[in-house]
């Protein structure tokens, strides 16, 4: 092998290597919630001081989301109609349909997202529904929300 082809292939390694490097330290280290990298909010902006200020909300983390069973099938029969804001957090609200001879009970599970996907707070409904008939759903949920949001349903069976 030629001197001039190896320095190029010890070159290239040294330069990967190096962009590794670079690589696995950028993902180091923490953000707490509510910088500008870990809502999806605004981008923060670098100081002459050196000091990065973010101009993002800081986001409410939920304590605890409600649990819930999905049935891939069972979706086709619910549908959103809404998903907007009320005093003090969000709501999605729908209808549900049973195709079946006889009554059932559905539950629906809604998660609010911000519109980069943090989930800030969910909750579950139980609906019954006749044989052959449609009924309404609301999920309400309290916490402070962002001007947007949106409703993602994780959570759609028929438990009876």
């Amino acid at each position: 092998m030629s001197k001039s082809v190896r320095s190029i292939r010890l070159g290239a390694a040294a330069v990967g290597s190096a962009a590794l490097a670079v690589a696995l330290l950028a993902g180091c280290g923490s953000s707490p919630i509510g910088s500008a990298s870990t809502t999806g909010g605004a981008a923060g902006t670098q100081a002459p001081s050196g000091t990065a200020t973010s101009t993002a909300t800081p986001l409410v983390q939920p304590t605890a989301l409600p649990t819930y069973t999905n049935n891939p099938t069972d979706r086709k029969n619910v549908t959103q109609t809404s998903c907007k804001a009320i005093p003090g957090g969000w709501s999605a609200a729908g209808t549900v349909k049973n195709p079946g001879k006889a009554e059932a009970t559905y539950q629906i599970t809604v998660y609010f997202t911000t519109t980069s996907a943090t989930v800030l707070g969910g909750d579950t409904t139980t609906v019954k529904v006749k044989a052959g008939g449609t009924a309404q759903w609301e999920v309400k949920a309290t916490f402070p929300a962002q001007p947007q949001m949106r409703c993602p349903m994780p959570g759609i069976a028929k438990i009876g």
